[in-house]
């Protein structure tokens, strides 16, 4: 998830919690979009 929404050359990365909260975005929001991609994009790996 990091990759995809902050940066796809990152080393160093945020825990789901963390990224919803740095995105001030509910957590659920977060695993629901992670759902949506895993199935439907072909770059989220």
């Amino acid at each position: 998830m990091y990759r995809k929404f902050v940066s796809r050359t990152a080393e160093e990365f945020l825990c789901l919690h963390c990224l919803a909260e740095k995105f001030k975005i509910p957590e659920e929001i977060f695993r629901e979009k992670a759902k949506y991609l895993s199935k439907n994009c072909a770059l989220f790996y």
